[in-house]
């Protein structure tokens, strides 16, 4: 009894032993999510920073070390997120948006 090792995609770079399909990054939905896995990955760091300071702060670990000025470095880590956050949130939304002008007005494959 013989059974397909793989299958092979019309829109890709797939070949029959390939783990990967290349050719879906290029496609409307691959690109929604590698733009929506940058954001999260983006707001993921951000929540465990966030948490590492709430328990900084429950513990008490900002009074047993005075050479780290807290305020401050939450002062800049709250600037950062909020940069890299915004960043991501454009970059996802122009990445969908260039994917689906040049799909829809001029025909060319991304």
């Amino acid at each position: 009894m013989s059974h397909a090792a793989g299958s092979t995609s019309t829109s890709g770079t797939r070949t029959p032993d390939s783990l990967l399909n290349l050719g879906y990054i290029r496609t409307i939905p691959g690109l929604l999510q590698t733009g929506q896995l940058f954001f999260e990955v983006v707001a993921l760091w951000f929540f465990v920073a966030l948490l590492v300071f709430f328990f900084i702060h429950i513990f008490r670990v900002n009074t047993k070390t005075p050479c780290i000025n807290c305020p401050l470095t939450e002062f800049f880590h709250y600037c950062v997120g909020t940069v890299l956050v915004f960043v991501a949130s454009v970059a996802g939304a122009c990445k969908s948006r260039r994917s689906v002008c040049a799909r829809h007005c001029h025909g060319a494959t991304v």
